[in-house]
């Protein structure tokens, strides 16, 4: 297996484990949106060419998982801060290892607002502050706040850190449903 090719299978044996560990073959579907025991990303992964593509499935997958382990009716309708926050903390983490793969190649990391995003994901994870950003920036009624040292310490760093015209990224959202074939 090449290195370019390391992220996708790893990317593939995780949600095949996720597949077989715990999903069952209960099929949940309300207004069009179906959840069940087989993982699909959107196409967009077909795309080898864009570097952040592995880093965003992998939050959507941490997403996913969460979204399942809630549970309820239609699971694909869940949405809590402790999903997000996994699912940011997992997109960081990912992009880290792509990072690292990409200093033992020699390989040049990439540039763009995609990757600037990413980057910015990285730093907070690595300084605690992930928390804060998903309150902040995307916060729901529902959802129950953070401590507020997390708050306290985002916004601190934020105030001298963060663009101020920041917006706020999710570019992929796969979803869990089975195909009877």
């Amino acid at each position: 297996m090449t290195s370019q090719n390391a992220p996708f299978a790893a990317l593939l044996i995780t949600v095949l484990l996720a597949t077989l560990c715990g999903c069952d073959r209960r099929i949940y579907v309300k207004d069009g949106v179906t959840d069940g025991d087989r993982f699909s990303l959107p196409t967009i992964l077909d795309d080898a060419g864009d570097p952040t593509v592995h880093a965003w499935a992998a939050y959507s997958l941490a997403r996913s998982v969460c979204q399942l382990e809630i549970g309820g009716t239609n699971p694909a309708r869940n949405s809590s801060f402790g999903c997000e926050l996994a699912a940011r903390e997992a997109l960081a983490e990912r992009w880290n290892e792509l990072e690292a793969d990409r200093r033992i190649t020699g390989e040049s990391t990439p540039e763009g607002p995609a990757v600037d995003y990413l980057n910015l994901m990285s730093v907070m994870h690595s300084r605690d502050l992930l928390a804060g950003y998903v309150w902040v920036y995307l916060a729901e009624p529902h959802w129950k706040a953070p401590e507020p040292a997390a708050l306290g310490r985002f916004e601190a760093w934020a105030q001298d850190q963060m663009p101020r015209n920041h917006q706020v990224e999710t570019r992929i959202v796969g979803s869990w449903g089975y195909a009877a074939n």
